[in-house]
């Protein structure tokens, strides 16, 4: 039935019969049910988390980690080729303020006390690297010139954090298919090649000693800096070529999971795609906000470069993966979140995710209650659910355990209920949370 309801609306009434359809539609797609073929394959590169190597990840990345996540497991559920990629910032000032920083601790630890830079990283793990350091070379990086040492540094820091990013991320159930170096942009000279480019289409100029791209020319609100005045490259002159790779190795459609520190890169990154002949049609960005962590009520400040900060793997031995996952998609991510650490370990209806994983976990033990009374899990094709007629069917799961003697009618409700079970299983699958069978 179709009805005009007003001001623009229409209430639209499904008959029983389709009802049924669709209940039989899900026992028979299970774990295909609700996916689709609208991408036909094509290929997809979603590139997210891409946190600095500086320190270990916080809670703002796993917000970042579980959007991306979630939407490249919702693409391949529409039937796209999906990959997942990390972008590793392994050049540039950051990790030079690392190495400089593990470099001070660890001259510290041999009893050599050195100045610690001012852009330094304070953190606690700067002191275990530094002293893994001391313990494996002894003094042996300390005799070396100062570039020798402070580049072996470097690499070692890198290898320890890049070891603990990849395990936080396994622990959060995320695995990426390629990790690609900012470093190799610059080494193999697509960065040099890019900007040659640029120069030859007259879009590049230098002012004050710096090399400005024109940027401004296709839609950003001004013109960027690609080569500083001391002749390092900036992060946007790698940020061209990186995603010009992109497409070289196949891909048709882009999508970067950013946090919201990176907004403005957004204009500047598709205005070089598209003066280079991209069409920025083929390329999405995806923004999420900052996260907001409370605890008892209490704002828990975040500070990578002070050391006050929370780290995903804290959040995931406080409150679990699951949780961490749910919360993180509960809200949009172009919003900011409060992530309630004493609601997410709550065990009851008012925690979100305990909540739908015990529907689940209920709907489980509905069945095999029906099992051990002798009452098997019907076929929803061959079962006749014309007895689904009654409103208060809201509230199948009581009326399933008390097991009715109408045997029909017990049938029907059971498909209905695995149904529902399925419908529940496959979503939070697309989240990345777990069904729960037993609770």
């Amino acid at each position: 039935n179709v009805e005009l309801a007003g001001q623009g609306f229409l209430n639209i009434t499904l008959a029983p019969p389709c009802l049924h359809r669709w209940l039989r539609r899900v026992h028979a797609e299970d774990r295909r049910f609700g996916h689709a073929d609208v991408g036909r394959g094509r290929r997809v590169l979603v590139e997210y988390v891409s946190a600095n190597p500086s320190g270990p990840l916080h809670v703002g990345s796993g917000r970042g980690g579980a959007v991306g996540e979630t939407v490249a497991r919702l693409l391949e559920a529409l039937g796209y080729r999906v990959s997942r990629e990390y972008y590793v910032n392994d050049f540039g000032n950051q990790v030079d303020a690392l190495a400089r920083s593990v470099e001070a601790r660890y001259l510290e630890a041999l009893g050599r006390p050195a100045a610690f830079p001012e852009d330094g990283y304070r953190g606690a793990y700067v002191v275990e690297i530094a002293q893994q350091i001391a313990r494996e070379h002894g003094a042996e990086l300390a005799e070396m010139d100062g570039a020798e040492r402070l580049s072996r540094i470097q690499s070692i820091a890198l290898e320890v954090m890049l070891a603990d990013i990849r395990a936080t991320l396994e622990a959060f159930g995320i695995r990426f298919d390629t990790w690609f170096s900012e470093r190799t942009l610059h080494e193999s000279g697509a960065v040099g090649r890019v900007l040659e480019e640029l120069r030859e289409r007259d879009l590049v100029y230098e002012q004050d000693g710096a090399l400005w791209f024109r940027a401004s020319r296709f839609g950003d609100d001004k013109d960027r800096v690609l080569v500083r005045s001391d002749g390092r490259p900036t992060y946007f002159a790698a940020d061209i070529p990186y995603h010009l790779d992109k497409y070289a190795r196949g891909f048709e459609h882009l999508i970067d999971v950013w946090g919201v520190d990176h907004i403005g890169d957004v204009a500047r990154v598709r205005g070089g795609l598209q003066a280079l002949g991209k069409d920025p049609a083929t390329i999405e960005f995806l923004i999420h906000q900052h996260v907001r962590l409370r605890n008892e009520g209490e704002a828990v400040r975040m500070s990578k470069r002070a050391g006050e900060f929370v780290t995903l793997r804290d959040l995931l031995g406080a409150v679990g993966r699951d949780a961490a996952r749910f919360f993180f998609v509960m809200t949009s991510p172009a919003v900011p979140m409060d992530f309630d650490l004493a609601l997410a370990q709550r065990r009851s209806a008012d925690n979100p995710v305990y909540y739908v994983q015990y529907a689940h976990a209920r709907i489980c033990s509905i069945v095999r209650e029906a099992e051990r009374a002798g009452i098997p899990m019907p076929q929803a094709e061959g079962t006749d659910l014309a007895p689904l007629t009654s409103p208060e069917e809201r509230v199948l799961a009581k009326r399933v355990i008390m097991l009715p003697e109408d045997a029909a009618l017990t049938a029907a409700r059971l498909v209905l209920v695995d149904a529902a079970r399925r419908g529940l299983r496959n979503t939070l699958d697309l989240v990345g949370v777990a069904a729960a069978e037993r609770m």
